[in-house]
């Protein structure tokens, strides 16, 4: 019962982090990337998955606003309930290099 609730709050935790990730303005991708896969896999590890639609939203919700044209884009363009993480992460790791 002790363990659970531990579990409990360090779920709850990780969370509230996944809640206030927001990618800095001097942060590549990559950077930020690692960040929130970093959270979502010890979410896991405690039996929370979260689906690639809630991540691929927040990732596009947390790029500064020099990603606001490929975001734009992604959300007019793409079906964000199909895209994978992975994708969405190459198309601004795309873009990212052209700017």
């Amino acid at each position: 019962m002790r363990e659970e609730r531990v579990q409990q709050a360090r779920l709850q935790t990780l969370k509230s982090k996944f809640e206030m990730l927001h990618m800095k303005e001097d942060e590549t991708i990559d950077t930020f990337t690692t960040k929130l896969t970093t959270l979502v896999n010890k979410a896991a590890s405690l039996g929370h998955t979260m689906k690639d639609e809630e991540l691929v939203r927040k990732l596009l919700n947390a790029v500064p606003d020099r990603y606001l044209q490929i975001v734009a884009s992604i959300e007019q363009y793409s079906d964000l309930d199909e895209m994978t993480l992975k994708e969405a992460i190459g198309r601004l790791k795309t873009y990212e290099e052209r700017i």
